[in-house]
């Protein structure tokens, strides 16, 4: 099965629109013949934008610890409108390193991208297209953190 024709000029936001199911085969019927309500999300093309410099930051960190390199470079991608109004204080490069302990030799330790104070439905529409390190050397000293 498939709906009527979906027009989708001049349309730049998620709408709702009650269409007929249509057979898509020679004999196939359709019993009921109501309408159907479709939601329809609309978006443009995306855009990318680049962030340098992004600072590694450290999630349950117990020592001090070091990253090498301190930051990177992060593409995101999604709706214009959306990719605009991030800013570079809003996105953290985050190295998780809960349960390392001191030593000598450096950690690999994998990033992952967070972003701050975007609300959830722009979070659903954005997407890190890249890192410039997704993993990171971490050394972590035998000082401990005091909170």
């Amino acid at each position: 099965m498939r709906t009527d024709p979906i027009h989708l000029e001049g349309r730049t936001a998620p709408f709702t629109l009650a269409v007929n199911a249509v057979p898509d085969r020679p004999g196939t019927r359709v019993l009921d013949p109501r309408e159907i309500s479709v939601q329809i999300e609309v978006d443009v093309v995306p855009v990318k934008a680049t962030f340098d410099a992004v600072p590694v930051v450290f999630a349950s960190q117990e020592y001090e610890a070091s990253a090498q390199p301190p930051s990177v470079r992060v593409v995101i991608s999604g709706p214009p409108e959306v990719v605009r109004a991030i800013r570079a204080d809003q996105i953290r490069a985050v190295a998780e390193v809960s349960g390392l302990a001191p030593s000598r030799e450096p950690y690999t330790v994998r990033l992952r991208v967070e972003f701050a104070g975007v609300k959830a439905s722009d979070l659903a529409r954005l997407a890190v297209t890249s890192i410039s390190h997704p993993k990171i050397a971490v050394r972590v000293s035998g000082r401990r953190i005091v909170t």
